[in-house]
């Protein structure tokens, strides 16, 4: 979990500067790193599948309802006890450069290794 923190640290500190989590600073954030985690869930599925352990079967229909239970699932496990904060002040104490266009590349890097493998 604790890659998803640092995505979530990134996103959350991009989200910041832009002013548009002002309402609810753990959703937007949320939104951006759901679908990190989906696309890692589909590359293992697609990597058992490959290796011929199992196949699974996908029904576009199911996928609007996943989506949106892992959403709900990361948002209470951010909101829970404000841990968005403890995330974000821990991270805050180490010294990660805080500019924009780290935050982007780190976002953007993780994306890429992710088509790689």
């Amino acid at each position: 979990m604790l890659i998803y923190n640092f995505l979530f640290y990134n996103a959350y500190l991009l989200g910041k500067k832009s002013g548009n989590f002002k309402d609810i600073p753990v959703l937007g954030v949320v939104i951006c790193v759901v679908p990190f985690f989906i696309f890692n869930l589909f590359s293992l599925l697609f990597l058992i599948e490959g290796l011929k352990i199992k196949v699974f079967e996908y029904d576009r229909s199911d996928s609007f309802y996943i989506a949106f239970l892992l959403l709900i699932l990361f948002l209470l496990y951010y909101s829970v006890n404000k841990r968005y904060i403890k995330i974000v002040d821990s991270f805050d104490k180490k010294n990660i450069p805080n500019s924009t266009k780290f935050q982007l590349f780190v976002l953007f890097t993780y994306l890429l290794i992710g088509f790689i493998i």
